[in-house]
């Protein structure tokens, strides 16, 4: 026969069966069914920390950031903006707003895409609730001034 291979008959295989009996490695698991629940308890343990989460949602912000990113996140961390006032007239507001002067050092333009060309900013502090009316009107501003 040639080096390597061989015929896996009933005996065979009924004597690997009894060698692996027990060996929980032979079911393709890594680790031992306590071992995997101790590496859970550790990671439960570790999201509990505010400072790992907040560690962990500023590398995921990282990973995904444009124009459309930002403002779920906007949405996400300050909720939904009908909740809010416009801050320039207190009539309902309808879009959260990038302040300009707020956001001036942390600033981003979207290069490509349906908003190619817009600011966005990845902080939520950065952004005011504002009406369609107020919005428009402090964006025009900002472009003639």
């Amino acid at each position: 026969m040639p080096r390597g291979v061989f015929e896996r008959t009933p005996e065979y295989r009924a004597k690997q069966s009894r060698a692996q009996a027990g060996n929980h490695r032979a079911l393709g698991y890594r680790h031992t069914p306590e071992e995997r629940a101790a590496i859970s308890a550790a990671s439960d343990a570790q999201w509990a920390d505010p400072a790992y989460r907040a560690r962990q949602k500023v590398a995921r912000r990282r990973e995904t950031s444009g124009y459309e990113a930002a403002h779920d996140r906007i949405r996400r961390d300050l909720g939904r903006v009908r909740e809010f006032a416009c801050i320039t007239c207190d009539k309902p507001a309808a879009q959260w707003a990038l302040n300009h002067d707020r956001a001036a050092n942390r600033t981003h333009i979207q290069l490509e895409g349906k908003y190619a060309g817009l600011p966005f900013s990845l902080e939520p502090a950065d952004y005011d609730p504002r009406c369609v009316r107020c919005h428009k009107r402090y964006d025009l501003d900002r472009k003639k001034g």
